[in-house]
């Protein structure tokens, strides 16, 4: 991309490849560019711009540089965009944190007022043993 936003124009230019050697760009899009080898290895299609990150180099000088300078604002882009989102998260998680808190203490004194406002119950089974007598205390008859 120029300094505009535009793509580079590169068809025709000449590329290299680690594996494929040498090549022709004859083909390009905003995403993509299509490059012909030599021999065995034929037509191939990369992504563009990251092919030019780590498997083509351009053989013209002038453009190689613009590529390398654009690849560093886009690197650069990319970690400042990857920094916004670890922040973003990190905010949401520090306020989900706080809005657990919150909830956490809020049923603690709901619980703590309600021990408070009620008096000590007996459960069931406790008042069911002081309606009934005990079988041990009806069995003894006085003498």
């Amino acid at each position: 991309m120029d300094r505009k936003g535009n793509p580079m124009s590169m068809i025709r230019e000449q590329v290299r490849h680690n594996q494929f050697e040498a090549g022709t760009i004859v083909g390009q899009t905003e995403t993509t560019i299509t490059v012909e080898f030599g021999g065995q290895f034929g037509t191939k299609l990369f992504a563009y711009p990251s092919a030019f990150e780590s498997f083509l180099e351009l053989c013209n000088p002038v453009l190689k540089k613009e590529m390398d300078e654009l690849i560093t604002r886009l690197r650069a882009q990319r970690e400042s965009e990857r920094k916004q989102r670890a922040d973003l998260l990190e905010k949401q998680t520090a306020a989900q944190k706080q809005h657990e808190e919150e909830r956490r203490i809020l049923f603690e004194l709901k619980r703590a007022g309600a021990k408070k406002a009620s008096p000590a119950k007996k459960s069931p089974a406790q008042s069911k043993k002081a309606a009934v007598p005990s079988k041990t205390n009806a069995s003894k008859k006085p003498i």
